[in-house]
């Protein structure tokens, strides 16, 4: 059993396209402290030719990630082969497939679909208890109220922006 076998057992157990772990967290796993060199990210490279051989990268590679290095936070993100980094803010990754199958985006459909109906039954209950009443068959009146439903929920609030010395809402 090598070195880093246990971290390849780890990832492979792990659910999710992205994992960010800390040194911390892996000499945990692989009950050893990590050499000096795993500071540069080019002791994360990804099983090219060049790092072939090296019981480290295999590691990763064989449990189907690829690994790259948190500048200057002694953390490492695995991400899952066949998926992509979308877009990183501070609290959030968003990543994608690179190549669903028809059936998985049958099912992504379905799951959108099932949530929408969710959100739609929960406006409308917050809608009675607050005592307002709306015809939801009228079609145009429930896409303006799904649409609400979905601007309050997803989309980031307004910036304010001053005018004349008074802050005022853009648009």
């Amino acid at each position: 059993m090598g070195k880093y076998d246990p971290l390849r057992r780890h990832l492979e157990t792990r659910h999710g396209a992205e994992i960010e772990v800390s040194f911390a967290d892996i000499e945990t796993v692989i009950d050893a402290p990590l050499p000096k060199a795993a500071a540069r990210p080019g002791w994360w490279t990804n099983g090219s030719d060049a790092t072939r051989g090296q019981t480290h990268s295999r590691a990763w590679t064989e449990a189907g990630f690829n690994a790259s290095l948190v500048a200057g936070a002694e953390r490492v993100r695995f991400l899952r082969h066949g998926y992509r980094v979308v877009s990183r803010s501070a609290d959030v990754t968003y990543v994608e497939k690179e190549n669903p199958t028809d059936e998985e985006i049958a099912r992504a459909r379905q799951a959108w679909e099932n949530l929408i109906r969710l959100i739609a039954r929960t406006a409308a209950k917050a809608s009675i208890k607050l005592g307002i009443e709306f015809d939801m068959d009228d079609p145009q009146v429930a896409r303006d109220v799904m649409k609400a439903t979905f601007d309050g929920l997803f989309l980031p609030p307004p910036a304010k922006k001053r005018r004349g010395g008074k802050a005022a809402i853009s648009d």
